[in-house]
């Protein structure tokens, strides 16, 4: 009864998943992706170059500056 007890235990651990935190990037990454080729002058200029990223933080950073209100 132990053991079937030890092995329940043990396909409990197996099925829950992992969560993992979302990739981080450099910038240069970013610059060189087809996916943000149209917005690399925005990347250039706003994102720090120490720096990581995961795409969620940079197409953030995109959507604030084109909707921000021009001076």
């Amino acid at each position: 009864m132990a053991s079937s007890k030890v092995k329940e235990t043990a396909q409990q651990e197996v099925e829950q998943p992992v969560e993992l935190p979302p990739a981080r990037y450099v910038v240069r990454q970013f610059i060189q992706s087809e996916t943000y080729s149209a917005d690399r002058d925005i990347l250039t200029a706003l994102l720090d170059e120490g720096q990581l990223y995961t795409p969620a933080e940079v197409q953030a950073i995109i959507n604030k500056f084109k909707n921000q209100e021009a001076l």
